[in-house]
């Protein structure tokens, strides 16, 4: 599947996600078929396919509350991939609960400076962005820098982030900080070592 993606192949990736899930339903593998639903999701979100991503998201909690998984981490995973991809098809009213299960379910079950939660934090405040919430997705942002700045390795992350962030201030006409944030991005490729 990772192969036909990187070459381009994007119709055959698709047709064997298809394959393999149907493949997984007739063997009754709820575990294989729960991966394949949240990757199916994912594969959606990158072809823009709304109907065949909403229709995925909707197995996908189907399952998880079949299998009581909404306080587990696999449970979160899978809401936060869920309400992702709403976010990114524009469907940010319906991504939002989604994202308070999520939140709810990593809470009870990781620590608060787990790596996870900054990938959480991040795609949150983009919701919370498209929502014109600008003071929230600033809190959430940061909060993910925060949890960013505890690991190595997350070059491209913290990047993202600062990004992220440049985009909010231009909307709130905060010029001297979108310089900034775009500064940080291209040092955090480096190192990352400030506040903001």
């Amino acid at each position: 599947y990772d192969e036909l993606l990187n070459n381009n192949l994007i119709k055959d990736a698709g047709e064997y996600l298809d394959a393999e899930l149907k493949k997984a339903k007739e063997q009754n593998d709820a575990f294989t078929e729960m991966t394949l639903h949240n990757e199916v999701v994912s594969f959606h979100r990158r072809t823009g396919e709304q109907a065949k991503a909403v229709t995925a998201i909707n197995e996908i909690l189907e399952l998880i509350e079949k299998f009581e998984l909404k306080n587990s981490v696999l449970g979160a995973n899978m809401y936060l991939n869920c309400a992702t991809t709403l976010n990114f098809l524009k469907r940010t009213a319906d991504s939002l609960p989604l994202f308070e299960r999520a939140f709810e379910a990593y809470i009870n079950t990781i620590s608060e400076n787990d790596y996870r939660f900054a990938g959480f934090y991040n795609n949150y405040a983009l919701a919370l962005y498209d929502t014109e919430n600008y003071s929230e997705a600033l809190r959430y942002f940061r909060k993910a820098l925060n949890i960013l700045s505890l690991y190595k390795g997350n070059d491209s992350e913290m990047a993202l982030t600062f990004c992220n962030l440049s985009h909010l201030f231009h909307k709130t006409d905060d010029e001297e900080m979108v310089n900034n944030c775009l500064n940080s991005a291209f040092f955090s490729l480096k190192d990352y070592d400030g506040e903001i």
